[in-house]
Order: C-alpha cells, then sequence, then structure tokens
C-alpha cells in the first residue's frame, strides 16, 4: 500500500510542478490600473477602463497579462494606497498611472522597487531622472510649440491665461509666460473645484483680452466658459488635451464651442474608436487611447522579454499600435504625434498642420 501510494505521489509530482509553475507565472503577470473611477473624472476612468480592457482581449495568442483596476478618484494619497496595495498585495510587475499629481506621488516609490510603470500625464517632471517610470502622452514641448505656432498664426495680443492650480496646468501656463510675457494681459489661478467666478469675470471684462487660455480641470473648465459667454466677453477661447471630456463639453452647453486645442493625432486610431462605439453605445474620450496603448506596451514587453519588461518599455522596437508606430524620446516620453483640433456642435474637427511645424 505504501509503495502505491509513493508510486502515484511520483507520478503525480511533474503535474504538481507544472501547476506550480504556471500558478507563479500567472502571478508575476499582473499589471497594475490605477484610474480616477469615481469623482470628477470618473467618466475618463471609465473610458481608460475599457479600452485596457479591448487592449487585453484583442490579443490572439492567448492570455499573457492580467491586469488589475483599482480606483483613486483623481487623488494623489489614494494612488499612493492603491499602488501600495498592487505592490504588496497582488504583487504585480507593472503599473499604469492616470494624471500627473497622481503619478508624481507615486513615480519614486515605484522607481525605489524598480517596477516599470507607464504614467498618462501631461507633466514631464513625473519621468525626467527615472529608469523605470515611462510617460505616454503628447509631450508639453511639442503641445506648447503647436500652441505658439497657432497664438502667432491667430496674431492674438492680448491674452488672458487662467489656470487650475494643479501641476500639470500651471507648467503649461510657465511655459506660455516665457514665450508670451509681453501679450499677458491677466494672468489667473483658480481652485480645483470652484465654481463662483464673479470676481474673475469682472476682471476678465476690464481686461478685455483677445483670446483666454483655458488651462483649467473640471468642473471649473465647463463653469468659466459659461459665466464668460453670459457676460458676452468678445474673446477666442484656446487649450490643451483636457478639452476633449465629453462630460465637459456636455456641462459647457455650447460654451465651448470653436475652441481649439492641442490633442494626440489620433486619426489612425479611429477605427478603434468605432469598435469602441459598436461595444459600448458611445465614443471613448480620447485620451483613453494612452491607455489602450499602454496595454499593448505592456502586452508586448510580456511576449517579447518577459523577464525584464522595463527594457522592452525603453526601446520598443517594432511595437506598432493604434497610434501607428511611435519610439521613444527624452525624458521617458513615448513619441506621439500633437495635432490641433477645434470643438464644433457636430464633434472634434482637425485644424491646419502647418501649426504644428
Amino acid at each position: 500500500m505504501r509503495l502505491v501510494t509513493l508510486l502515484c505521489s511520483f507520478s503525480l509530482l511533474p503535474c504538481f510542478l507544472f501547476w506550480t509553475q504556471t500558478v507563479l507565472a500567472d502571478a508575476q503577470r499582473k499589471i497594475g490600473v490605477v484610474l480616477p473611477l469615481t469623482g470628477p473624472l470618473a467618466n475618463v476612468g471609465s473610458s481608460l477602463r475599457r479600452m485596457v480592457e479591448l487592449a487585453d482581449r484583442q490579443r490572439d495568442d492567448g492570455k499573457i497579462a492580467e491586469f488589475v483596476f483599482e480606483d483613486d478618484a483623481f487623488l494623489a494619497k489614494n494612488t499612493v494606497a492603491a499602488v501600495t496595495k498592487l505592490v504588496e498585495q497582488d504583487k504585480v510587475l507593472g503599473v499604469i498611472v492616470f494624471g500627473s499629481g497622481t503619478s508624481a506621488a507615486v513615480s519614486l516609490l515605484l522607481e525605489r522597487k524598480k517596477i516599470p510603470a507607464i504614467t498618462i500625464a501631461m507633466s514631464e517632471d513625473v519621468v525626467r531622472n527615472r529608469e523605470f517610470i515611462f510617460r505616454h502622452y503628447l509631450p508639453l514641448s511639442a503641445q506648447s510649440n503647436a500652441i505658439a505656432a497657432e497664438v502667432d498664426r491667430r496674431n492674438y495680443h492680448r491674452i488672458a491665461v487662467i489656470a487650475t492650480q494643479q501641476e500639470a496646468m500651471l507648467r503649461f501656463r510657465d511655459v506660455f509666460r516665457q514665450r508670451f510675457v509681453n501679450r499677458i494681459v491677466l494672468d489667473e489661478q483658480v481652485l480645483p473645484g470652484e465654481v463662483d467666478f464673479s470676481a474673475l469675470v469682472t476682471r476678465l471684462r476690464r481686461a478685455n483680452p483677445e483670446a483666454v487660455y483655458l488651462l483649467l480641470m473640471p468642473p471649473e473648465l465647463s463653469v468659466l466658459p459659461r459665466r464668460l459667454r453670459e457676460a458676452k466677453l468678445e474673446a477666442e477661447f484656446f487649450g490643451s488635451a483636457q478639452l476633449q471630456n465629453p462630460a465637459v463639453l456636455a456641462a459647457a452647453n455650447g460654451a465651448l464651442d470653436g475652441v481649439w486645442f492641442t490633442g494626440v493625432d489620433d486619426r489612425r486610431a479611429q477605427p478603434l474608436f468605432r469598435e469602441y462605439q459598436r461595444e459600448f453605445g458611445e465614443l471613448p474620450v480620447p485620451d483613453a487611447v494612452h491607455a489602450y496603448e499602454a496595454a499593448l506596451l505592456f502586452i508586448a514587453a510580456l511576449r517579447n522579454v518577459p523577464d525584464d519588461v522595463r527594457s522592452y518599455l525603453a526601446n520598443p522596437s517594432g511595437f506598432r499600435g493604434a497610434l501607428g508606430e511611435y519610439g521613444i524620446v527624452p525624458p521617458n516620453t513615448y513619441e506621439v504625434g500633437a495635432v490641433l483640433k477645434q470643438i464644433t456642435p457636430q464633434g472634434f474637427v482637425y485644424l491646419r498642420q502647418a501649426a504644428l511645424e
């Protein structure tokens, strides 16, 4: 009897070892994704999550990665807690994080743990002097150059700059100041979540700008333009990629029609957007394409260099995503193209390529 039991045990040993190795391999393939699934940017977080899930489902070569989602409500303290949980409990081998301030809050933690991360962040500071942190977003320089060229083309000489007290928005403001300091007639900051703009509207009317640079976050990005239109301010509005949020446009109730801004050159991603619309009944937030590409990059890294994900993310040779083929430029930023867009009642339209030179 003992001999039979012993023989059975030995015969099951290879199966047990195979099962154990498989379980360990699956555990090592986890990628954490931290998004604002609640709070003022919940619609953005939901769209990004769906894009990650689309990227995961569209692979035809088996389950390469398991994506583990956490909600931070776009609050840095929550991001720290979420990433800590993903690292210590879920044992993830990589992380995707949305937002500049939220990414900055966990950048050093991930760097010290040597866990590769892709941040969907406006600010380049989150990847500066980092070896394991990468950024999938428009380079600040590309956006700023496109905005500057369009400002010159439209010949604005009296510009008001209104910025939310948020890291990325203030960085955009600082770059713009350096180039157009002599054209700025009003330079104001507002608190995140502010909705009472009575005094600011009065100052803006007094300054009488030709254009207003809207470096704002929700809900102020919807509320202030409405107040300015109600006050009959005769000025053009312009801004950056945060103007692509469908919830912002709906809440603005037409006040943002005609606004021009910089965004990712997503013309090649239109088939992906149509697929998303067929499945979910609505178009994605345009910035969600960055989450799709980040998920594809991790999947490609696990397929090509499973023992050194960071090395692949640092040099994704031959990678092709929904945005086409692209590489990486300093500081650790994937080189996706910028384009100028304009808001119309029918949706976004693309403007001159010449403004991007």
